[in-house]
């Protein structure tokens, strides 16, 4: 599969504009906490606060079901029958069994080894049984941003399939590798420049994207949005 270089400047200028901007999809698009900034703050930061307290939150679930809306109403996730305090709820038993114990290796640009197993049981944790992956690698994208894991969902398979010719799997292990292959021929990017939050959250933002490939692999999934939504 070729990447065509020269369609990444428009996916890229997208990318920046939904990093700062709030989401025009969820509820009435103006919560500043949906934009791509506000999400990784409501759920990385979340996570990365109740570490530096040994992980006690109150007697509160690690993401608050409110946290769950946002994501799940601008990234049109299905919720498969469950309520947003349900959904809270079982996730956050899967953070304290899976996540936890593998925080610190999480911190330091996981490889793809966890990525697999960490998507099955998630979509299992939540949903009762294995499914198509798109809840739990977009649950985890924003969880734990240096895992190398590729958001699923949205019209992204469909540009998947386009490039593959109709050959690719579609299974979720297919999918992340053959975005691997793609993010190795995709070359520098402009990146953000502004954080929102305070002093602390802004350098572990700004430090998460100068360090780790998670905006390269935010850009690749809007670009693969962009080409599943193009008439064929």
């Amino acid at each position: 599969m070729a990447i065509p270089v020269h369609r990444l400047a428009q996916a890229t200028a997208v990318a920046l504009q939904r990093w700062r901007d709030a989401n025009p999809n969820c509820a009435t698009g103006d919560d500043p906490r949906s934009s791509d900034n506000g999400l990784l703050l409501l759920f990385h930061g979340s996570l990365a606060h109740a570490a530096e307290y040994a992980w006690q939150n109150a007697g509160r679930t690690l993401v608050d079901k409110t946290y769950l809306r946002i994501l799940f109403s601008g990234a049109a996730l299905d919720y498969q029958g469950l309520s947003a305090d349900e959904l809270a709820a079982r996730l956050d038993g899967f953070i304290r069994e899976q996540l936890v114990p593998r925080w610190q290796a999480l911190q330091e640009n996981a490889d793809d080894a966890l990525r697999g197993r960490l998507i099955e049981a998630l979509e299992v944790a939540l949903f009762g049984e294995r499914g198509s992956g798109d809840a739990a690698s977009q649950l985890l994208f924003w969880l734990c941003p240096r895992l190398s894991l590729h958001p699923q969902g949205g019209a992204r398979a469909r540009g998947l399939a386009m490039l593959a010719d109709g050959q690719l799997g579609l299974d979720s292990g297919d999918y992340q590798h053959a975005c691997d292959a793609l993010l190795l021929e995709m070359p520098l990017l402009p990146a953000p420049r502004q954080f929102a939050g305070n002093s602390d959250q802004q350098c572990r933002v700004r430090q998460l994207i100068e360090n780790s490939d998670w905006w390269r692999r935010r850009v690749l999934a809007e670009w693969l949005d962009q080409l599943g939504r193009s008439p064929a």
